[in-house]
């Protein structure tokens, strides 16, 4: 590959990246495109989920191990961000993987959709509840977390607005015949 291929492949994933945030309701506040990894640092727009992320983004297939995540959880600290993310990564190793989740790091392999898929017409609205809300949900039914209807951690919609095993969604449904339906689901790992 070329620098040019690298350069433009990296542009492409950080424009993605930025509209990924812009769905999950985070700003971004500054970008350092300049190098490889590129850095995105955001912070949540939604007061009931205060918090930043800081992203890395690869341009090229890159295997990722422990010391990548260790590497990206010292800028979270340094960052003060509670949260982190790798984007365009191909391979990890198995202990990588178990370490992005002690430190709350999220994976994105390779490429992503460009597009909005919850702006399409067919895909009903998601949302994650608050623990509050969850609470107020679970009191007002009279049941627990495990009792509610599952959802995969890598269902498309799920994966978009970054959930995380444990949340719960709250799906609303639009019908031209049965009106607003609306769903919870808990999300689970596979």
């Amino acid at each position: 590959m070329s620098d040019i291929d690298l350069t433009d492949r990296l542009k492409i994933l950080v424009e993605k990246t930025i509209k990924l945030l812009e769905l999950r309701k985070y700003r971004v506040y500054s970008e350092d495109t300049d190098k490889i990894p590129a850095e995105i640092l955001a912070e949540s727009t939604d007061p009931r989920k205060p918090g930043k992320y800081v992203i890395w983004v690869y341009p090229e297939t890159k295997t990722i191990g422990v010391a990548g995540i260790r590497e990206l959880k010292k800028a979270i600290d340094e960052e003060g961000a509670d949260r982190g993310m790798i984007v365009g990564i191909q391979r990890l190793t198995p202990a990588a993987v178990r370490e992005s989740r002690a430190y709350n790091i999220e994976l994105v392999r390779g490429g992503f959709a460009s597009f909005s898929l919850l702006s399409h017409e067919l895909v009903p609205k998601h949302e994650i509840l608050t623990p509050e809300e969850v609470r107020e949900l679970l009191q007002k039914y009279g049941i627990t977390k495990d009792k509610l209807p599952r959802i995969f951690e890598s269902d498309p919609a799920a994966k978009i607005i970054g959930a995380k095993p444990g949340d719960v969604l709250k799906i609303t449904r639009k019908s031209d015949v049965s009106g607003i339906s609306i769903y919870y689901r808990v999300v689970v790992s596979e």
